[in-house]
């Protein structure tokens, strides 16, 4: 099992005790790109030859639920 698929599956496991390094780990290690926000909170990613950006807020000690499931769905689709 590669160091993506435990960290996929420690997620899945625990939606809601996810970091946002954790969560920014997992992005950015399927390649997707993290942009600072000018003002606020809120994280975008994108990547190339996917449509769209998703959004995740910085937040401690963890990212909300409903943020972490949308990640979870938008990998497993690629």
């Amino acid at each position: 099992m590669s160091t993506f698929e435990k960290r996929l599956k420690a997620i899945k496991e625990h939606p809601n005790a996810v970091t946002f390094a954790e969560l920014d780990a997992v992005l950015r290690g399927q390649g997707w790109e993290r942009h600072k926000p000018n003002s606020g909170s809120h994280y975008t990613y994108s990547k190339k030859g996917v449509f769209g950006i998703i959004t995740v807020p910085f937040r401690k000690p963890h990212v909300k639920r409903h943020y972490v499931e949308m990640v979870i769905a938008l990998l497993m689709c690629e």
